[in-house]
């Protein structure tokens, strides 16, 4: 894949054995991977994740080890490296113990499986390993190799909807369906592909480059290692399993829920589902029963008396293996004892038949075989073959049993028993196992009385009569008895011994013995007691610690890793280890940490007991300890011998005689130096010097030796040696501590000396004096390297290279460039991280090699793509976002960024989404700006958690690639916040029954992640002091969510006239809260003003009626007249306050109507009446209308002295009015409102009251209003 975070994330850790890297120029064989993509750290915490320390995100086989072999950087690259790494596993497997081969990737076009990639899966699969592949995702019929490969198990994807529940899964469109092209070997059963599937779809995993972070992924990369994983506790469960039975139980154990494609091949293959949906209870289980076979015979037998053999199996068969599975079982015997008798078979299952084949000779055997076959669900069937046979012989002849079984024709599981031949019938043979006790309840409460039966074997050939059984609660020897009974056993046959218990807390071993007193003189005495555990609630019991330390030797630079993961909880109800503590016997501890695996080094050698302890979820503790050697000379030294003036290098250059003189008088003589070391090496124990010195006589010799390097080594020794005449050898031991002797440095030696012997001299030259050191490399961590992202150019464009490179256990020491492959290095130096190059002057792809070398010497190198493009070429915009990773962020933001493009960027768009289940908060929307942009967004309300911000820029042909950064919100609590409140009506008559609506308009800036409540109280007016209130779009409220809370309230009759103050309280989920207050008032009565415009009409003049009531009752305003039945209204009509028609104003209080006077002359009553909204009659008054005018009958007629006087009055009346404009107005109309009706103390709340008035009367000048 593309390697995998295992050193980084909590779910990886202590998972890695062996590494690979296979994407860069050479391959390099023994390092950990890392992953830049993300897609191999999801798949392998599918496999093979612990979850961490929640253990919430576990993998299939979180107990499986990894190697990492990583054979490209991004998905979706070209895998031009997968050949190569199935060839080194070939090689490999054995010795690194691979037993599954995990491939989530696939080539870009289907295959038939001829192809060189699915030959080698074939081959790995032959060489006995599991090689599980992804279907693919491009939703096509055909497979991609290596999926299209015969032998390999092919998964595609499912839908598991985020449940449990199988009945809502859907197969994913996406994923790849069958059959397969044809190889054209006429064979159409190996084009059946896929073989599985499942889930595929948002599938949490670990983050790559983070240590607790789990994100979700989609595809057929994320089913594939759900098979991988189950196929891996296949094997565990029966390592003897080969590939194409794993594959084959898989098949038989899946769920298939489609109809078969191919009934003539397969009765349950499918072209989308394959086999159907893998079950990995039903695969593991089979795995068990294929290998679960027992026969039961006595050990011993006498010549010519009969014996019982009993043979026993298991089978499952879960409710998603819905074809008949035939369970086979056979059992042969020595010819000489002649036929088997009395053959007895049990299926194991009720209503199940099972047939018996022989007894059958077979060569120099006999043979009995029991065949079953299961229709329907089988929870642990368990068959058994039992007979009678005679044996026959002389006293220490053996006789052997063999049995063997298979299910569906796969044969896997084998026993035998050797019986030997004593002599005459053998006496009783007694025996208990331990799951022969069973208990009626496997996990009871303190107090409970529970059942417990116990299995009483017979295997001799006589009956055991009255024989005892004990039952204890404890060891044999000093536990608590719990009861005894006695039993009679009949010969080569069973009984069962009944006990009851009351349980008490904590964790028992019940121990079941037969025959304790040894009353009955049995064959073999030692099987006939028998233990089992079991766990009472109401008792914590102490957890299991376990530490394992890896390597258990050393040295000082060896990073050794102490994993306690496999420390578990005995308490069998929810219990787990939650808590570890490492001492590593050196002083140094964690303390406590939640972490099982941890490393560290020791600074001195010797040997050191590590120990762990653990801690449950209930405070129970228990302790394991481990021992470490740390040998501070190394794993395996080196020795190195180095000739004065031919290794080491004198400064100045010796004579050419190859030796150096001698004076009288001790005095400096020369230096050698190493040429500098390539690489860093740890020198130990010590040095020792070999001077050869040639003398002409006899004399003595005195010498000073002193050895050095840089600032870590300094050691001198001194001494006087007699010479005799000729040659002599001088040994010079210089004892050191462990030293380390950085790359390119050197090692100095300094000599001087003298001799009273004239012509002395020390020899030197490749045969001459010599010094000699032992050292050994250390455990080096190479470098850390990053060329940087692929890259895509112009042609004869600057290209601008920029690389990082660290070293986890010392310096970056050299960089270098090769942009063109041609192993000539352009750019190279000590701070060579970044360079320039000129360009490349043809189009093409080009691999970019970096490398660096720590000051250890060692290499690490990194490569990338440069694509050349030709000169007019459009490359997309660039985006970035000014936001780290991880941040926290609240209320208010601002998200700015940057964004580039060779010729003009268009626009950026943002989108934000939450990481934890990738819902859309926000949708791809334009942010302000192109090339400097930023985006508002308002995180009061959002929920807080960890949410992915998306940027990308268009040039108005291409967009960019996609910028994220992930951010957490935390916003601080806000007060709830109670706008405004309203109470409809808010005056009340007295003695009515209204039905009045409260509404409040509440705002909380924390909301929806907050949790509101608002309540009413109106408890003043005879209600409830918590009404609830609801903004959920039902009853009175209008709109879900728009923040308005409304509640509705019978008021009764019977209150009194005056002031009741109802309440409103909103409370967020923190307990802070905001209250507000209305007032509603009781009046004792309601008058209305009647006003009839004009009161004298002529005939068929239209007149304006209005009836004027205080405008915050609600109110119905009627009148009724007899002159109303010819306007077709049945003598009654309504007057509106509803802005329309006549109606001026609505909701003003002034009810109005307009109606045709009578066509006849004469005077007409007008009866109004005020009813409140439940029919009550609150106030009525009857006005009198005179209608003036002529008729068809005769009438006064206007005109002559009288109209004359008539019209003489009214211009006198009109001069008055104008003389007295203040005394006579037209009545006012007002409509008033305040915003907002209710304000919250100390908050600073500004508000605005409007009045519109209409006074008829002014035509200028201002009205005061106060």
């Amino acid at each position: 894949d593309s390697g995998v975070d295992n050193a980084i994330h909590e779910s990886l850790r202590g998972k890695f054995v062996y590494g690979v890297d296979f994407t860069g120029t050479t391959t390099i064989f023994g390092v950990d991977p890392d992953d830049k993509d993300g897609h191999g750290t999801h798949v392998g915490g599918i496999a093979l994740g612990t979850g961490g320390s929640s253990g919430k995100y576990v993998g299939t086989a979180p107990g499986a080890s990894l190697v990492d072999l990583k054979i490209f950087k991004s998905f979706g690259t070209i895998l031009g490296n997968s050949d190569e790494a199935f060839e080194w596993i070939l090689e490999n497997h054995e010795e690194r113990n691979i037993r599954v081969v995990q491939c989530s990737f696939g080539s870009s076009v289907t295959t038939s499986g001829k192809d060189t990639t699915a030959q080698l899966a074939n081959r790995l699969v032959d060489d006995g390993l599991v090689v599980v592949a992804a279907a693919g995702n491009d939703g096509t019929q055909g497979m991609p190799s290596p999926a299209s490969a015969d032998k390999v198990i092919t998964v595609g994807a499912i839908n598991d909807m985020g449940t449990i529940d199988r009945d809502d899964d859907s197969l994913e469109g996406f994923s790849n369906r069958g059959p397969r092209a044809s190889d054209g070997d006429l064979d159409a059963v190996d084009e059946l592909k896929p073989d599985l599937t499942a889930p595929g779809r948002d599938i949490m995993a670990p983050k790559h480059n983070s240590i607790f972070e789990y994100v979700q992924m989609t595809g057929t990369s994320m089913s594939c290692p759900h098979v991988s994983g189950i196929a891996a506790l296949m094997l565990e469960a029966d390592p003897e399993l080969t590939p194409l039975q794993v594959k084959e139980i898989l098949r038989d154990t899946a769920q298939q829920t489609y109809p078969p494609s191919r009934k003539d091949i397969s009765p349950k293959y499918n072209y989308r589902s394959g086999w159907g949906s893998v079950d990995a209870y039903g695969a593991v289980k089979r795995a068990l029963d294929l290998k679960d076979l027992h026969i039961e015979a006595p050990a011993e037998a006498r010549a010519g008396e009969e014996i019982g053999i009993s043979v026993s199996g298991a089978l499952t068969k879960t409710p998603f293996d819905t074809d008949a599975d035939t369970y086979t079982m056979k059992v042969s015997t020595p010819l000489s004892w002649g036929s088997p008798f009395d053959i007895r078979i049990d299926a194991g299952q009720i209503g199940v038949q099972a047939a018996v084949n022989g007894p059958e000779r077979e060569g120099d055997r006999w043979s009995v075989e029991m065949s079953v076959t299961y229709n329907t669900s089988v929870e642990e069937a368990h068959p058994e073959l039992s007979f009678s046979i005679i044996p026959r012989g002389d006293i220490g002849d053996q006789g052997q049993v063999e049995a063997s079984s298979s299910i569906n024709g796969m044969e896997h599981g084998h026993d035998s028993l050797i019986i030997n031949i004593s002599g005459g019938q053998s006496p009783p043979d007694l025996s208990i196992v331990p799951f022969a006790i069973w208990f009626s309840d496997n996990v009871p409460d303190s107090g409970d009385v529970i059942d417990i039966t116990v299995r009483v074997n017979n295997t001799g050939s006589r009956t055991a009569n009255d024989a005892l059984i004990r039952l204890i609660d404890g060891p044999e020897r000093t536990g608590e008895v719990i009861g005894e009974t006695r039993v009679r056993v009949e010969a080569d046959d069973y009984a069962l011994a009944g006990f009851t218990w009351e349980a008490n807390p904590g964790v028992h071993t019940i121990t079941a013995i037969a025959d304790p007193d040894d009353s009955i003189t049995e064959t073999n005495e030692d099987n006939n007691s028998a233990e089992r555990p079991i766990t009472v609630k109401g008792f914590n019991p102490p957890p299991i610690a376990r530490l394992e330390v890896d390597p258990s030797e050393g040295t000082t630079t060896t990073r050794f890793t102490f994993d306690g993961s496999s420390s578990t909880d005995t308490n069998l109800r929810g219990g787990n280890v939650v808590s570890y503590l490492f001492d590593f016997g050196d002083g140094i501890s964690t303390g406590w940490v939640n972490s099982s695996i941890v490393e560290h080094r020791y600074a001195v050698g010797g040997s050191f007991t590590a120990s762990l302890v653990v801690r449950d979820n209930g405070g129970a503790r228990s302790t394991n300890d481990a021992g470490v050697n740390i040998n501070v000379t190394g794993v395996s030294s080196l020795k190195e011998v180095l000739y004065m003036n031919d290794d080491l290098t004198l400064s100045p250059e010796p004579g050419a005689s190859g030796s150096v003189n001698v004076s009288s008088e001790i005095t400096d003589i020369g230096t050698w130096t190493t040429a500098p070391f390539e690489r860093t090496r740890v020198l130990h124990s010590l040095i020792s010097m070999g001077l050869i010195i040639d003398s002409p006589s006899s004399g003595s010799f005195q010498y000073r030796v002193e050895v050095s390097s840089g600032d870590v080594l300094s050691a001198t020794s001194s001494g006087e040696k007699d010479l005799g005449m000729g040659r002599t050898i001088l040994q010079v031991d210089i004892e050191i501590e462990e030293v380390r002797i950085k790359a390119d440095w050197v090692l100095s030696l300094s000599l001087g000396a003298s001799s009273d012997s004239d012509g002395t001299v020390v020899a030197t030259g490749n045969d001459g004096s010599f010094v000699e050191y032992l050292y050994y490399f250390p455990e080096d961590v190479p470098p850390e390297v990053d060329a940087g992202a692929d890259m895509e150019v112009r042609v004869n464009s600057p290209v601008t290279f920029s690389g990082t490179a660290s070293d986890e256990d010392g310096e970056i020491s050299l960089l270098r460039w090769d942009v063109d492959g041609d192993s000539v290095f352009e750019a190279e130096g000590a701070d060579a991280y970044s360079f320039t190059y000129p360009g490349y002057g043809e189009e093409g792809g080009y691999t970019v090699l970096f490398e660096a070398r720590d000051d250890d010497g060692v290499w690490s190198s990194d490569t990338l793509k440069v694509t050349v493009r030709p000169s007019d070429y459009n490359f997309p915009p660039t985006v970035e976002i000014l936001c780290e990773d991880g941040q926290r962020i609240s209320g208010d933001q601002t998200i700015r960024g940057t964004a580039d493009d060779d010729v003009s960027v268009i626009m950026v768009e943002v989108k934000i989404s939450k990481e934890e289940d990738n819902s859309t908060v926000v949708e791809w929307t334009r942010a302000a700006g192109d090339e400097e942009w930023e985006f508002h967004w308002d995180t009061r309300g959002t929920p807080d958690g960890d949410y992915l911000i998306m940027a990308r820029a268009f040039d108005g042909e291409k967009y960019s690639q996609t910028a994220t950064c992930g951010v957490e919100v935390v916003n601080v609590n806000s007060d709830p916040e109670i706008i405004s409140f309203m109470v409809d009506p808010d005056v009340i008559i007295e003695g009515t029954s209204v039905y009045m609506m409260i509404s409040a308009d509440v705002r909380d800036a924390d909301m929806p992640g907050d949790i509101l409540t608002v309540q009413a109280d109106l408890s003043s007016m005879g209600g409830g002091a918590n009404i609830p209130m609801n903004d959920l779009g039902e009853g009175l409220d209008r709109e879900k969510g728009d923040g308005i809370y409304t509640a509705g309230f019978d008021v009764a009759p019977d209150l009194e006239p005056g002031t009741y103050r109802i309440f409103v309280q909103a409370t967020d989920g923190q307990g802070r809260s905001d209250v507000g207050f209305h007032d509603v008032e009781v009046i004792h009565s309601l008058h209305m003003l009647v006003t009839i415009d004009p009161k004298d009409p002529e005939p068929d003049e239209t007149v304006h009626v209005e009836v004027e009531v205080d405008s915050r009752v609600k109110v119905a305003v009627r009148a009724e007249s007899g002159m109303f039945v010819d306007e077709g209204t049945n003598g009654s009509m309504e007057l509106m306050d509803d802005g329309k028609g006549g109606d001026r104003i609505m909701g003003d209080g002034i009810y109005s109507a307009e109606f045709r006077a009578p066509a006849v002359p004469g005077n007409y009553d007008i009866t109004f009446t005020v009813s409140s909204p439940d029919g009550k009659v609150l106030d009525r008054r009857t006005e009198e209308m005179m209608v003036v005018g002529s008729s068809a009958a005769g009438s006064v007629e206007k005109g002559g002295a009288g109209t004359a006087l008539a019209v003489s009055g009214v211009i006198l009346l009109v001069i008055l009015l104008l003389s007295l404009p203040l005394l006579i107005l037209f009545r006012r109309r007002t409509r008033t409102a305040a915003v907002p009706e209710h304000i919250s103390g100390g908050y600073g709340t500004s508000g605005v009251v409007e009045a519109e008035v209409l006074d008829e009367d002014l035509t200028g000048g201002e009205l005061p209003v106060e």
